[in-house]
């Protein structure tokens, strides 16, 4: 079975975190999609190799479990085994996140068009931090090449980048022509630019239709330079916001060139984005206002619902536990902070954990890389809502 790729976006994790399967467990699995071979059978054993830790993994809990739990279970593992054995590498995927709670009638697909790490988890809630991951490294863009004949429009995302759309338009040439004191040139030369003018309001509002079901990040214009300026002034206020930078390469370039200066650009772009999200970040926490810093103080404020951005180092992975009696999440096995309890569930993931909350009370989260100074305090903060002193807590 061919998959069409969805409209994957931060609504999928935030939709994913709110499922909440207790007693019974969720089956989360990623996989690689992707084959050099014609055949189905490299993804199909690939992922039989994977439900196969997936089953050894639930066997040693199995004692822990009720009957209908491991009944569910069982019936997880049936289900995501009998998609995969049909499923047709093609159509853009190159990998799957599945998700399966049979005890809760429950099941979610999403092809992906990169492979993901593959991996699995049983949970009493779905496994969402490789799709923030996948998210947060490729924010959706927008891209035109214009010169003063056409115009095109493509669509990045995930790595991805697709033409849309073109219009191509005639323009007259610069010619010279002898004339009183070079007035007919002039005549001429106004009358090109003329509709060099029009032909770049058209291009913009043309933009503006093919984008519109298609919320941008990000921006980028590419081809003949010298019309930017007046190319930008045309864009509607919306997208004219959403203008990040310029592509070198002219308006015919071929897709792999466009694919190669947009995925230049992006990655730029994120490492500057995330650079300018840390720095109000410290910024926050310095001042000791709306800003928090460390994995304990931000596991807190993550519980107590104050963290409306949690940012989370793309290398964070720790492990942690649950209060049973509140919920709170902690690193040390002690007695718990906010209610005093002494029991706890381990946690496997606590990056995980901590993103799910997030996103539960309305969050969001952003996965940041290559940040030297906030990995060593700890690699997790957050912006908050609200002082952490106003919660009263």
């Amino acid at each position: 079975m061919n998959q069409a790729l969805p409209a994957l976006d931060m609504k999928n994790p935030l939709n994913l975190s709110a499922f909440e399967a207790a007693p019974h467990l969720v089956l989360s699995l990623y996989l690689n999609a992707s084959t050099g071979a014609p055949e189905s059978v490299v993804v199909r054993t690939r992922a039989h190799s994977l439900l196969h830790q997936a089953r050894e993994d639930l066997e040693k809990q199995w004692a822990e479990l009720t009957h209908e739990v491991r009944e569910s279970a069982r019936a997880d593992l049936e289900r995501c085994r009998a998609f995969v054995d049909q499923f047709v590498p093609g159509g853009g995927a190159r990998g799957l996140a599945l998700f399966s709670c049979a005890g809760r009638d429950w099941w979610e697909q999403y092809p992906l068009p990169l492979p993901p790490p593959e991996r699995f988890e049983w949970s009493s809630r779905p496994l969402v931090l490789p799709a923030v991951a996948l998210l947060e490294q490729y924010p959706r863009t927008g891209v035109i090449l214009v010169d003063r004949e056409q115009g095109r429009y493509f669509a990045s995302r995930l790595g991805e980048v697709e033409e849309l759309a073109a219009l191509r338009e005639d323009t007259p040439r610069r010619v010279k022509e002898a004339g009183w004191y070079g007035l007919r040139e002039r005549q001429i030369e106004r009358h090109i630019e003329d509709h060099v003018r029009r032909h770049l309001k058209t291009v913009a509002a043309e933009a503006r239709t093919v984008f519109e079901p298609w919320p941008l990040e990000w921006l980028l214009v590419g081809g003949n330079g010298e019309l930017f300026e007046e190319f930008r002034q045309c864009l509607h206020p919306k997208l004219e916001d959403r203008w990040a930078g310029t592509l070198p390469v002219v308006a015919n370039a071929s897709l792999d060139l466009v694919r190669g200066a947009v995925n230049a650009v992006e990655a730029k772009l994120k490492q500057e984005q995330d650079g300018a999200l840390l720095t109000q970040l410290y910024d926050a926490w310095h001042s000791g206002g709306y800003g928090v810093v460390g994995v304990a103080e931000s596991l807190r404020a993550v519980y107590l619902g104050e963290v409306w951005k949690l940012i989370v180092d793309a290398r964070l992975e720790m492990s942690g536990h649950r209060c049973h009696r509140c919920g709170t999440l902690s690193i040390e096995r002690n007695h718990c902070e906010v209610c005093g309890s002494e029991s706890f569930s381990r946690i496997a993931n606590l990056t995980e954990a901590a993103i799910q909350e997030a996103l539960a009370h309305g969050g969001e989260a952003v996965i940041v890389n290559g940040h030297e100074q906030f990995r060593a305090d700890g690699g997790l903060g957050g912006l908050l809502r609200f002082k952490p002193h106003e919660t009263g807590v």
